[in-house]
This record gives structure tokens, sequence and C-alpha cells, in this order.
């Protein structure tokens, strides 16, 4: 609100403000029926990642030389590791909030033990993080250099066919429209071969 108590918006703030008349005043309180169904929510969520999170690191059971499980596992690491500092923050925001409910005698057990064991599972999440980053680290550098090998074996072997199509008798002038055209038909065949290389790489 300005000087002249008008409602204006707040410079930089990404948030809109919404209003529901039919909502509950007690909506309105730190401790109130809001706040409750956001914490619920938030220990149903964070308990959930944690248990996701740990199946998807934990190498255990996995094929590694499945170069899709190994991209997959990768991709889980990398993720984790990005999101580390937003998991910590609303864990933190989580652990707040609960200390708001408590200190108004509104917290329930269940939820501060809920809260204990998302601390202590977002500590296993990150050492197993850490134990596969370590562990695929290898692998995913052997995987890399033999897709360096292949696709440089690839770009060789396409200049090498270019070559030899220079000196293939439709590429000349006096060959002629028709004829080139007739003897192009048997060059598709051949690039079939770069096709199915390429999908192997993909």
């Amino acid at each position: 609100m300005n000087d002249k108590e008008q409602y204006v918006p707040i410079r930089g703030v990404p948030f809109k403000a919404s209003f529901d008349a039919a909502a509950s005043s007690k909506d309105n309180l730190l401790t109130g029926s809001a706040m409750d169904r956001h914490i619920k929510k938030e220990l149903e969520r964070l308990t959930n990642l944690m248990n996701d999170s740990k199946k998807e690191l934990n190498t255990k059971d996995k094929d590694l030389k499945d170069v899709k499980a190994l991209l997959k596992v990768k991709e889980n690491v990398e993720d984790t590791v990005k999101d580390t500092d937003l998991i910590t923050l609303n864990i933190d925001q989580l652990d707040e909030s609960l200390k708001l409910f408590q200190a108004a005698k509104l917290s329930k057990d269940s939820q501060i033990k809920g809260l204990t064991v998302i601390n202590k599972n977002w500590v296993d999440v990150k050492k197993i993080c850490k134990d596969t980053k370590k562990e695929i680290a290898p692998l995913v550098a052997q995987e890399n250099d033999k897709n360096s090998f292949n696709i440089k074996k690839l770009e060789e072997d396409i200049t090498q066919f270019i070559q030899e199509m220079r000196k293939r008798e439709f590429f000349q002038y006096k060959c002629g429209a028709e004829t080139a055209l007739q003897k192009l038909d048997g060059v598709f065949g051949e690039l079939g071969v770069f096709e199915d290389k390429i999908s192997d790489y993909g």
C-alpha cells in the first residue's frame, strides 16, 4: 500500500497476491490451517523424494555396462548435486515451520519424527550421491572416450566416402543428368550404412 493507501505491486516481487472471501480467517495466521496443510504436504513430498533418490542413486542391481542405465544414474547424480542447495533450503524451511508450531504447542510427535527421518535420509542421499559419482566416473570416462573415437572414425569414413564419390562417373558434367540419376540410385544404399552408424552412436 502506498502513501495514498492504494494497493500497488511491489517492485521486483515475482508473486501475485490473491484473495478468497470464503477462506477462513485462521488461514492468515502463521500457525493457521494453511500452514498446517503445507507442513503435511512438505513432509510427504520430502519423504518420497528421499526414498526415490536413494533408489535412483543406488547402483546395486543396476547393469552399469548398459549405457542407458549408466547415463540414467549419471543424470540422477547430476540432478541431486544441482538441487542440493534447494533441497537443504526446503528442509530448513520445514524445520522452522515445525519449530513455530512447537512453540504454539500445535505440532505432532509424528511430524517431528518425520522431519528427523528426512534429515537422516538426506545425509544418506548425499553420501550415496558422492559414492556413486566416484564409482561411475571411470565408466563415464570410458564411454566418453569410446564415443569420441566412434565420432572421429565416422567423420573419417564420411570424408573418405565423399572423396570416392567425386571420382565416380555421375560426378562428372559429361555424364548427363539422366545417367547420373540412374547411377545415384545405388549410392542411396551406401548412405544407409552411415545412417545405421549414426543411430548406433546416438
